[in-house]
């Protein structure tokens, strides 16, 4: 999934920054659940590469933050 969504240019990854930037279209189009899957997934790859703490998610369009990410507190919506 995050790899079909990065070809489609519909996600950028920086996993040493733990930054990652988001459709605002899709992220939009998403509930909780699946923006808490988005991510966990963004995360989890993330965490294994680079052993990162937290993930930020921003628009690509804006660069506004729109979520932040962490094992311990999960998913925090901007």
């Amino acid at each position: 999934m995050i790899v079909n969504l990065q070809l489609s240019g519909q996600l950028r990854l920086d996993c040493k920054a733990g930054k990652a930037w988001f459709d605002p279209e899709l992220w939009k189009a998403g509930d909780a659940e699946v923006k808490e899957n988005f991510a966990r997934t963004i995360f989890e790859g993330c965490h294994s590469v680079e052993g990162v703490k937290s993930i930020t998610i921003y628009d690509a369009q804006s660069a506004k933050k729109l979520a932040t990410y962490s094992k311990m507190e999960g998913l925090k919506v901007d």
